[in-house]
């Protein structure tokens, strides 16, 4: 069902309303991406009938089968795995952009893929491919960091600070009133739940989450990292902070390979960014601390756009036909 050499592209993005589907479709209208066609799919049960974007309102359709998208050369897959994983089984013809896949270990059938990580001759290979997934936003930074800073025989410690975006919208609504109820001491959970207004606390899935990332990080590296990761969940409605430790060796040059890297922008002399100054931000946002021990680095992003941002970027290199507008 592909085009081979179209300029314009009939495109499906399945989980619209959601933090990532959203940023996709604003994403490819900013961007002018070529499309004949954008129609937004979501579960037949979502409330969402619409978005709008631009002044314009782009209508949300029921997904009911994979089938639904047979005719569409493009399909980014933004909902739970539970979900995607049907899409993904039945192939309906398009090339399914699968952003599921971030919080699982690489599939030995499907390839992921990441800018400045994946090179464009891969991508072009990778066009023939059915599916294509994206990494979790988090496995793109530690590994673009290792990348930069040339520590393959280097131990990396790093600590992931999660919003309740990550976990999707019932998440931020909990957060929402939970912090509501804390301010006001009306605040009851029960013995089974975990209170996450105004708390830090491991994330109850570290351990699969942690393995997930470890192994994208390393399938995108195409080595095996030294890599000590924690998860943690922040009371943050949405983006990302990742705190990463390097050894001394790393620190002669460091801010020089950090300012020359794509998609980093680096803090100079300026206080550390805080999560909030990420959104909307297209750049990961890392402010560095060299000391004789070490290097410290602060990386804060707005995690959806991240992840919006490398689909659409896997589109524009596998797809013959598309301008490259995302570096």
């Amino acid at each position: 069902m592909r085009a081979a050499a179209s300029d314009q592209r009939r495109v499906a993005v399945v989980g619209a309303p959601g933090a990532v589907g959203s940023q996709i479709v604003e994403l490819l209208i900013e961007r002018g991406f070529p499309f004949s066609e954008l129609k937004l799919f979501a579960s037949p049960e979502s409330a969402e009938s619409s978005l709008e974007f631009n002044d314009q309102s782009y209508p949300i359709y029921p997904l009911s089968d994979p089938t639904d998208l047979s005719g569409f050369e493009v399909a980014f897959i933004a909902v739970p795995p539970s979900a995607a994983s049907a899409i993904v089984r039945a192939r309906p013809g398009p090339l399914l952009i699968d952003l599921s896949a971030a919080g699982r270990a690489p599939s030995s059938g499907i390839p992921i893929a990441a800018p400045a990580l994946t090179s464009r001759e891969r991508m072009i290979d990778l066009g023939h491919q059915p599916v294509i997934a994206t990494p979790h936003p988090a496995a793109e930074v530690i590994a673009g960091i290792i990348k930069m800073l040339d520590l393959r025989s280097s131990v990396v410690c790093a600590t992931l600070m999660l919003s309740a975006s990550s976990r999707g919208k019932a998440e931020v609504a909990d957060l929402i009133s939970q912090s509501a109820d804390l301010l006001n001491a009306r605040l009851d959970v029960e013995d089974d739940q975990t209170q996450i207004a105004f708390n830090l606390f491991a994330d109850e899935q570290e351990a699969e989450l942690t393995a997930a990332i470890s192994a994208q990080v390393e399938e995108l590296l195409g080595y095996r990292a030294q890599l000590l990761l924690r998860v943690v969940r922040m009371p943050v409605l949405h983006g990302a902070g990742l705190s990463i430790l390097v050894p001394a060796a790393a620190g002669a040059g460091s801010r020089d390979k950090l300012s020359a890297a794509p998609g980093i922008l680096l803090l100079e002399d300026e206080d550390p960014a805080g999560v909030i100054d990420a959104m909307s931000q297209e750049a990961i946002c890392v402010s560095a601390k060299i000391e004789p021990a070490g290097v410290a680095l602060w990386c804060v992003f707005d995690n959806a756009r991240r992840a919006a941002l490398s689909a659409i970027w896997i589109v524009e290199s596998a797809m013959p036909g598309n301008s490259t507008m995302i570096n």
